[in-house]
């Protein structure tokens, strides 16, 4: 619907008949102000749709560059190399048999602690392992989250 009747749109002198009946003419600087808003909310939306598809990019360039066993593995994969390689499998109660083993034919704490600066070495080992893993389950997770919802949208 036209609501207003005039010349050229670039000099708002020339805007004649409004055909609003609901509403007055707005003035000059009432247009400006709201031109300036759509031009805000036209640089948010073009910056939002930028970052979308920076993400997705990114998402699709950084599982390239995993390594392979990320990309090919099953849950159950995963899962087993956590288990088999933290603490070697272990359940707790083969834990407390491995600890107790330890100190078995010890004799004195002089003996007693390269046993278990071993041991905490292990598990210290192994817990940045598992950080390691960690951290890439994040990225991923993030990664897989940014494409559900590019894909979404």
């Amino acid at each position: 619907m036209l609501i207003w009747l005039g010349g050229a749109f670039d000099d708002y002198s020339q805007i004649g008949e409004w055909r609003d009946t609901e509403t007055t003419k707005p003035t000059e600087q009432e247009c400006l102000d709201e031109w300036d808003v759509y031009l805000a909310e036209k640089a948010v939306e073009d910056a939002f749709e930028a970052a979308k598809a920076q993400t997705e990019t990114d998402a699709v360039t950084n599982f390239a560059a995993l390594p392979d066993w990320v990309k090919t593995w099953t849950a159950n994969d995963a899962a087993g190399y956590v288990h088999d390689n933290v603490l070697n499998g272990l359940d707790a109660a083969g834990v407390d048999a491995y600890v107790d083993n330890l100190f078995v034919d010890v004799n004195s704490l002089a003996t007693a602690v390269p046993a278990v600066k071993a041991g905490l070495k292990q598990i210290g080992g192994q817990l940045v392992v598992i950080r390691d893993l960690l951290m890439i389950i994040a990225k991923l997770l993030m990664q897989i989250r940014d494409l559900v919802i590019r894909f979404r949208q």
